[in-house]
């Protein structure tokens, strides 16, 4: 029974990471579109707003693996 609620506790992990990758590729996408709209009522605080959130994103090293199980 233990071997197989750590192969389910893996798959859930492997699940969580990929579901928060694809989330962040999301948001830096509508990132990227709220760049190049312009100025616009609403949209210049929010890409403030954005930018603060993921300043210095590109210039950061890879985070660390997971430990090994």
């Amino acid at each position: 029974m233990g071997r197989g609620l750590t192969q389910l506790m893996e798959k859930v992990r492997d699940t969580d990471t990929a579901l928060g990758s694809d989330a962040m590729v999301a948001a830096l996408q509508g990132y990227q579109s709220l760049k190049h709209v312009g100025e616009g009522e609403g949209v210049d605080t929010l890409r403030r707003l954005l930018g603060e959130r993921f300043d210095g994103q590109s210039n950061r090293e890879a985070p660390p693996a997971p430990p090994a199980a």
